[in-house]
Order: structure tokens, then sequence, then C-alpha cells
């Protein structure tokens, strides 16, 4: 598959790309994006619809950072850190996340960390799930939030959260408790108490966090996906942003 979209690659700004992968891609269309090494693990995957997602989300990876760098796709190095956080050529950094048939690329050439996740409302025990993984201060903010607005606000926290892990390079299984992120208040708004910068975006059910260091960005910039990816940057509603004092 070719790569036929100019890119923004001011480092001086996240650059932020949201796409659906849509049912019709084939796998073999993104086989020429990835490495070898890459297309043989992926293929060890049993479940051929996360299989894709994921095999897209590194095909979009390579090529936003092939863009980048001035290097071709499959030749940009991405390592990942003892902590598991990924990594390629300096200055730039980046993250990604995936969800469903969603995508997330974030991506800056400032010398600074970023995390980005997608997250969506589920049918599960929020509050049972709070107490586990959240900080008690968290917990008991989530348990002031009316009934019918628990999903929305636990789904908001853990994907602010997760965010803030990945722009910390901290494992989400360690430090998913350790690490408080938000503080709520009667009315459902939410402050954030990391020293980071941060912005959330809302489609219906599903939620777009992004993390990054405060002095690393003057700003974020929607970047479009190329064909058959379909854009979703007109999906998503900005919830609010909100910058660490």
């Amino acid at each position: 598959m070719s790569w036929s979209v100019t890119l923004p690659t001011d480092p001086e700004c996240v650059h932020l790309m949201v796409a659906r992968v849509p049912g019709t891609l084939k796998e073999s269309d993104l086989r020429e994006g990835v490495t070898e090494e890459e297309w043989c693990r992926f293929q060890l995957a049993t479940h051929a619809p996360a299989r894709r997602v994921r095999l897209a989300a590194r095909w979009l990876v390579r090529h936003v950072l092939g863009q980048a760098t001035g290097c071709g796709s499959v030749d940009v190095p991405l390592e990942r850190l003892a902590s598991g956080k990924p990594v390629t050529i300096k200055p730039w950094s980046f993250s990604v996340s995936h969800h469903g048939h969603w995508v997330a690329v974030a991506w800056s050439g400032s010398l600074g960390a970023l995390g980005v996740d997608l997250e969506a409302e589920r049918p599960v025990d929020c509050l049972k799930l709070a107490r586990r993984f959240f900080t008690p201060g968290e917990a008991e903010g989530l348990a002031s939030v009316g009934e019918e607005e628990q999903g929305r606000a636990f789904a908001v926290a853990w994907c602010l959260k997760e965010a803030a892990l990945k722009c910390a390079g901290l494992t989400i299984a360690h430090h998913l408790n350790h690490l408080q992120v938000t503080q709520w208040f009667p009315d459902l708004r939410v402050r954030v108490a990391s020293p980071m910068s941060v912005c959330l975006w809302s489609s219906g059910s599903l939620n777009l966090s992004l993390c990054w260091q405060p002095a690393c960005t003057s700003g974020v910039v929607w970047a479009s996906p190329p064909a058959p990816f379909q854009c979703g940057a007109e999906g998503f509603r900005r919830v609010f942003d909100s910058e660490a004092k």
C-alpha cells in the first residue's frame, strides 16, 4: 500500500493522527510497510481482527516516523527501553494506542516524552476496578459521581492514567495505582494533578487522551491518515484542555 500523505513535521509541536481501520483493509496491503521480523511476529497472533489492527498501527507508526526522520519506513529504528517504552531516533518521540477498529499515533521532535491512549466505556464494575487499580483519592472521587455517569467517568480516568504512564515511561501493571492523575468534582469536572500537559477528546463512548511534558510543545496538530484509512479527527470532540501548574 502506497503512502501519499504529506504530514506536518514541526518539531516544536505534538502531532496526532487518529484513524479507523476499515474492515476491507487486507493484511497483505500492509506487509511492505513493516519489517520481516514484525510481519512474522504479528502472524503468530490468532485473533485476526485484533492482529490486523495491531499490524495497521505499526504500519502507521513506521510511515509517520519515516517521513518525520527522513528514513525509509522499514529502516526507522524502533526499540524498547527496559521499562517497555518504545523509542526511535532522537530527538523524535512517539506513542501509539489502539482500541477496537481505532488507532491513534502521536509524535513530536521536541526533547520530551508523550503518551496517547484510546479507551471506550465498557459494562464493568467501575467502583470495584477503581478500588483495585486507582489511587484511594481517585476511587473515592469516582464513588461520588452519579451512578449513571460512572461508566464514562471510569473510562476517562483510565484513559488519562494510561496515557500519563506511557508518557512517564512506567508500566500499567506496577504503577496504575501509584500515579494519581485525576481529581474528581461533583459535576464530573476533572483536574489533572500530574506534572504534564493534557488534552482529552471524546467521540460517542470512545475517549482519546494525550499527555506530554509541558516544555516540549507549542500545540497539538491533527494529521490526516492516508487512504484507505478513515480519518478520525472530525469525529472527536474536545472535552477539556488542562495544563498542570
